[in-house]
């Protein structure tokens, strides 16, 4: 790199809740899910079954009985997304910090990707016993430790997401004259 190439590259202040979720708190969430849905797969339906008292899909009752063979298969490829998921965190966004113009375009491309699945993942949730299911949705009073550890963390996930591609508290850093 030339000096004249460092000296106009832009460089960028990023506000330490975005770097600490992505690259320590994603890959942990996406880690632990990914084990979740591979070594206790039913304990992994039974915390997503408890989003309504009543889930016309996967049953209460069902939590109870082994992990039928279609299940499994479905929670191993879920696993297989968190599973990448966390490497993308840990191996891509880690090496290519977002303080470059080139590093910030590859976060909010990564990101954007991730954001898409998060509202798949949300849509899948509404599916589930989302609004057309009745009020079970909406009955947050309702919900066990699972469900609101499962919706949270992935509400944070859409909320940090789309501060980071909004710019939100990023900042270009103008370098000072020396003249």
């Amino acid at each position: 790199m030339t000096s004249t190439t460092a000296a106009t590259e832009q460089r960028f202040t990023i506000p330490r809740v975005y770097t600490a979720f992505q690259l320590v708190l994603e890959p942990l969430f996406a880690s632990s899910g990914a084990a979740l849905a591979l070594v206790t797969p039913r304990s992994f339906l039974c915390s997503i079954s408890t989003l309504t008292p009543s889930a016309r899909l996967i049953p209460r009752p069902s939590c109870l009985a082994s992990s039928p063979e279609p299940e499994t298969f479905l929670l191993a490829n879920l696993a297989a997304c968190y599973g990448f998921f966390a490497l993308i965190s840990l191996l891509v966004l880690r090496r290519n910090p977002p303080t470059t113009a080139a590093g910030l375009k590859l976060w909010k491309e990564v990101l954007s990707a991730q954001l898409i699945s998060d509202v798949g993942h949300l849509a899948a949730l509404t599916m589930l016993g989302g609004p057309g299911a009745g009020k079970e949705w909406w009955a947050w009073t309702e919900w066990e430790i699972e469900a609101w550890t499962n919706v949270g963390i992935l509400v944070l996930d859409v909320v940090l997401r789309c501060g980071f591609l909004m710019g939100l508290g990023i900042k270009e850093v103008r370098p000072r004259r020396t003249d």
